[in-house]
């Protein structure tokens, strides 16, 4: 199981993805930035979060939402 997602895994992903042609997409409708993430990556990202430890639902969200973020400002920073 892997330990961590890499947003340059999904950002690569998406570069082939037939359904996107720039780099890195993001949906912000919900209101916070969330990846898409293509296809190709669908199941690793459910394996990743799906083994994480679980106490609570707003805490795997609160968990996921701050990985997120914190990669994506890394990304922008570049």
């Amino acid at each position: 199981m892997p330990t961590t997602v890499k947003l340059h895994l999904i950002e690569e992903a998406q570069a082939v993805d037939s359904e996107l042609i720039e780099s890195l997409h993001c949906d912000v409708s919900p209101g916070y930035v969330r990846p898409y993430v293509p296809n190709t990556l669908r199941n690793k990202i459910f394996s990743f979060f799906h083994g994480l430890s679980d106490p609570s639902g707003r805490s795997t969200l609160q968990q996921i939402s701050h990985q997120l973020v914190q990669e994506l400002l890394a990304l922008s920073t570049c």
